[in-house]
């Protein structure tokens, strides 16, 4: 069963969730705030664009989503400057638009940060997010992690 689903962390009205079972998967829910952030008022979703919440983050919170989130599943950051191109503010989003938009990734076990301005094309780069070890990819490998990941999850006809 996926563990990242549309809505899971809070914040939707048509999607009830209760509050004690959010907390449980990564320590947080939607609307999460944080003096340690490095990460404000970012907006969360899914490898297929299913917009999960919104919310600081801190290196805690990046330790623990990389430590507990199920293999398989991603979460995916976008900054809150790329929220004026989102049509509705808590709305979902094509994985194309995940693609030329995402800023950070967070797999099982790792962490990746998305170079939209090809500084780094044809390096193996990693970076470091506040004492994490970020590995540096190009949209287009962030696109291919998607099509493969989401390819993988598919349910069969």
């Amino acid at each position: 069963m996926a563990q990242l689903t549309r809505g899971v962390f809070g914040g939707l009205d048509d999607v009830q969730v209760d509050t004690d079972e959010v907390r449980d998967i990564f320590g947080f829910s939607s609307g999460h705030t944080s003096t340690k952030a490095i990460m404000f008022g970012c907006h969360w979703y899914n490898k297929t664009g299913e917009w999960l919440g919104f919310g600081d983050l801190d290196y805690g919170d990046f330790r623990c989503i990389m430590e507990v989130i199920e293999e398989g599943e991603m979460f995916v950051i976008l900054s809150k400057t790329d929220l004026p191109r989102i049509q509705e503010q808590r709305g979902d989003v094509t994985p194309q638009y995940l693609a030329e938009n995402a800023r950070t990734v967070v797999v099982k076990g790792n962490l990746y940060e998305i170079d939209h301005n090809q500084l780094y094309v044809g390096e193996e780069v990693t970076t470091m997010v506040s004492g994490l070890i970020a590995k540096v990819v190009t949209p287009e490998a962030f696109s291919q992690m998607l099509s493969v990941t989401t390819a993988v999850t598919a349910p069969s006809t």
